[in-house]
């Protein structure tokens, strides 16, 4: 798992029976009383042939790379 600042982003690698890679969009909604954190699948990156066991991401947030 990343988390892009730049973009606001956090990018999940899912394992045995699910290896897609999930783009989730995080953003602060503003209630009455307080505020509550969001997050929301925006991408899902289909079709690895194994299990994502590991994220990296480039300094400027442009390149994404698994293991």
């Amino acid at each position: 798992m990343v988390w892009a600042s730049k973009y606001k982003e956090l990018i999940s690698g899912h394992g045995i029976s699910y290896t897609d890679i999930i783009i989730w969009k995080y953003s602060c909604v503003s209630l009455v009383s307080s505020a509550a954190a969001r997050l929301e699948p925006v991408a899902r990156l289909r079709g690895h042939e194994s299990r994502v066991l590991d994220l990296v991401l480039s300094p400027d947030h442009s390149t994404l790379g698994k293991l």
